[in-house]
């Protein structure tokens, strides 16, 4: 059963398409990740597929479905957003900031151990590495259906990188999340996701199964050269 699915969609800006022609069908336990240079349309398109930006063309479907028209309206069907920016109150604790996400705590700290010692700290106060931790605990926590990811791993250190994407891998494969995620590190992500798609100016130059691509390196690195 595909549980996402974009069918040739353009997005952009007022009215100007800067993402032409996406095609993306995602069934549950699958991880898609999409990769390009910056400015090659990969957010706009995880923006699209939320529900933040209107498709100028084409058409975002959810459970089969046309999708809900709004974010807030998606979460309610069971899609879960982690934008670039960090998504943590800074002034409130770790600990406050699950019980506004509606955490399971002790599901959150079973994943994310190393968030107990830092319950009755200030979010703000967290390392970068924490603070992603804590943004992508309270979405896993909550059981979404669908989770799209842009730049997870933005600024951090190779190995939170590997603890982070380990987490979204687990979460897929025992929970069944159908995971699309926008990714700078392009071998960390060819490690475990499924499948994947190269944007290029706003247009799939590349795509496959994860396994293939791996062995296409210099094709993908190709696209970020000649952008």
């Amino acid at each position: 059963m595909t549980i996402l699915k974009a069918d040739g969609i353009s997005a952009g800006y007022h009215n100007h398409p800067v993402v032409h022609d996406f095609t993306l069908s995602v069934e549950p336990g699958q991880m898609t990740a999409i990769l390009g240079p910056n400015g090659a349309g990969k957010t706009t398109t995880l923006l699209t597929l939320a529900g933040v930006l209107k498709p100028l063309a084409g058409s975002v479907e959810m459970y089969g479905k046309a999708a809900p028209k709004s974010l807030h309206a998606r979460a309610r069907e069971g899609l879960a957003f982690i934008s670039e920016t960090r998504s943590v109150f800074m002034e409130l604790t770790t600990l406050e900031n699950l019980k506004v996400g509606q955490c399971d705590v002790a599901r959150a700290l079973d994943i994310f151990p190393e968030l107990e010692p830092l319950l009755p700290k200030p979010a703000g106060l967290l390392s970068g590495g924490e603070q992603q931790m804590l943004t992508l605990v309270r979405a896993l926590t909550r059981g979404p259906k669908i989770l799209l990811i842009d730049e997870l791993s933005l600024g951090l250190a190779p190995k939170v990188v590997e603890r982070l994407l380990d987490e979204v891998r687990r979460a897929a494969d025992e929970a069944g999340i159908a995971v699309v995620l926008v990714e700078q590190h392009i071998n960390q992500a060819l490690s475990r996701v499924d499948d994947a798609i190269v944007l290029r100016r706003g247009r799939v130059s590349l795509s496959g199964r994860a396994e293939e691509l791996r062995n296409q390196t210099s094709k993908i690195q190709d696209a970020y050269l000649s952008h």
